[in-house]
């Protein structure tokens, strides 16, 4: 599976079996030269991925050349990888150097991780027509709900 980052780099999450037959996972993050730098792996222990997400410090409607310089001067979790596995764990890495770290129990429901700006990862879950965005401070051992919105969905209307 491949992911794009922020400002056109590359990041990739790759599935690796060994001989035995355990599964991990794999970050790969391309440089300007075109190496790649690889994570050590991150066993999956029989778990599913069920959602990625890559690191970006721009805000939406940024210019590149200005989310770039925010990058450079607070990098944060700009070329963070992270993932959501079927064992109810969430794990994130920041970089090739970098450990694996295993996330606080996720919130109910929660479906996506969205890391950045800066060192903030934010979880977002569904309920019905609620969507919720929790967020897990720096150092923080639970998160905490930043916003919840009802979202009109219109039930019976495909068909």
């Amino acid at each position: 599976m491949r992911a794009q980052g922020p400002h056109g780099g590359r990041t990739a999450l790759l599935t690796a079996t060994a001989p035995g037959g355990a599964t991990s996972l794999i970050a790969a993050w391309a440089s300007p030269s075109g190496r790649w730098a690889l994570s050590a792996p991150l066993p999956l222990g029989g778990a599913r991925i069920l959602s990625t997400a890559v690191g970006t410090s721009a805000a939406i409607g940024t210019s590149a050349a200005r989310a770039t310089a925010a990058t450079a001067a607070a990098p944060g979790l700009a070329s963070a990888a992270g993932v959501i596995l079927s064992a109810g764990r969430a794990e994130f890495i920041v970089n090739a150097g970098a450990a694996w770290q295993q996330l606080p129990a996720l919130p109910a429901h929660a479906a996506a991780l969205v890391l950045g700006p800066g060192r903030q990862i934010s979880a977002l879950a569904s309920s019905g027509s609620i969507l919720t965005s929790w967020r897990l401070a720096p150092g923080a051992g639970a998160w905490t709900e930043a916003q919840a919105m009802k979202v009109p969905i219109p039930y019976g209307s495909s068909g």
